[in-house]
């Protein structure tokens, strides 16, 4: 089952409310019934991660340890979704993932409603926290969120664990005050590392001027996919540099004003690079318009669809996939393990890969090496 909602405004009020209960996803009468039918509930496992790194591949998780089982408590659960804005299609894949698998949760025989709440835009800072507010205080179950910052949803976060709700960070680590004990997501300077390894097979040995276009300078990824790119070439001693590393707010329009100005200033550029696809689909239609799109490389991040079809049609040449639909399922995992009691490691980071004409053809499960969820009942005959 799922609420999805776009603005603050549009909220659903939780009216499955038992009186001795804080939360509307709980749902004692569910567990008094298993425990009197025989029923054995598991125990959640406790792991060793042992000598695994801080941060750890979800992918080497499921191979080394986990498996493909997730141990789902058997009561009612209400999931909470806030995305930095829908009105993105990176968030919209993320939000497409968790849903995927919360009805097949429910096709499994679970109860499980997922809410989607997204604030008006990427610069809502308040409205966002707002959401997370109205969350806490119907008292769901987890909430997944995507910080617009890595502040503005610090009170919401404090209230959360106040009442007990794990919250699930989405590619914003919370590490001092509060400190949240999760999060799910790419590492974006690997993000910004496999784009560099591209322009440089691409420019070759002759090097030559790059540019980068960034996202919201208070957004903690946009340092690292920024830093990754650039230090890249200084790492592995390569006749390339960057001349040029201006902001673009995730915006397209003044992607594009920028990169317009960028072509006028360094005639020899071969290539400029954006934090994420929608402002490198305007860096394209500023180098189409300069007519040198034989001359300059653009590359981006995310894998949005009009990106994929973009690097099809031979327009944009890259993107540095964090396959949003996997993180988004990735996420609910890691909400539905903490329900069940299990201890995970602090960080646990998603797949990436380059995409461009020599693998946009093949599919995301084969690239990442997807092994279907199993959703098990904490009970068992």
């Amino acid at each position: 089952m799922k609420k999805r909602l776009v603005t603050l405004m549009a909220l659903v009020t939780c009216v499955a409310m038992v009186a001795s209960m804080a939360g509307c996803g709980s749902n004692s009468s569910d567990t008094d019934a298993k425990s009197n039918d025989n029923s054995t509930k598991t125990e959640a496992k406790q792991w060793d991660y042992g000598s695994m790194e801080e941060k750890v591949d979800y992918m080497e998780l499921v191979d080394k340890l986990w498996g493909s089982e997730v141990l789902v408590p058997d009561k009612k659960l209400t999931i909470g979704f806030i995305p930095k804005a829908l009105e993105n299609e990176f968030w919209q894949m993320v939000d497409d993932g968790i849903q995927e698998e919360v009805d097949k949760m429910n096709e499994a025989g679970f109860d499980v409603t997922l809410d989607t709440v997204s604030p008006q835009g990427e610069t809502d800072y308040e409205g966002q926290l707002s959401i997370m507010t109205d969350m806490v205080n119907k008292g769901y179950d987890a909430i997944i969120v995507g910080p617009i910052t890595d502040s503005n949803c610090v009170p919401g976060i404090e209230r959360a664990q106040e009442a007990g709700i794990p919250v699930i960070p989405v590619w914003v680590e919370f590490k001092d005050d509060p400190y949240v004990n999760i999060c799910v997501g790419s590492n974006a300077y690997a993000e910004g590392q496999a784009a560099a390894e591209y322009f440089a097979e691409k420019i070759g040995d002759e090097g030559g001027q790059v540019a980068v276009i960034t996202g919201i300078a208070s957004n903690p990824i946009t340092p690292e996919r920024t830093n990754g790119f650039s230090e890249y070439f200084e790492k592995n001693d390569l006749n390339i540099e960057v001349v040029d590393v201006q902001n673009g707010d995730w915006d397209r329009s003044k992607a594009k004003d920028v990169a317009d100005t960028m072509l006028k200033a360094y005639p020899d550029l071969k290539g400029i690079y954006c934090n994420n696809d929608t402002m490198a689909m305007g860096v394209v239609e500023a180098v189409r318009g300069a007519d040198k799109m034989d001359e300059v490389i653009v590359g981006g991040t995310d894998a949005i669809s009009e990106a994929l079809t973009s690097i099809k049609e031979g327009d944009l040449d890259y993107t540095t996939n964090n396959f949003p639909h996997y993180v988004g399922k990735i996420a609910l995992v890691e909400a539905i393990r903490t329900l069940a009691g299990e201890n995970l490691p602090e960080n646990i980071t998603t797949p990436v890969a380059g995409m461009s004409s020599d693998n946009i053809d093949t599919p995301e499960a084969d690239i990442v090496g997807w092994k279907d969820l199993e959703w098990v009942s904490e009970y068992s005959k």
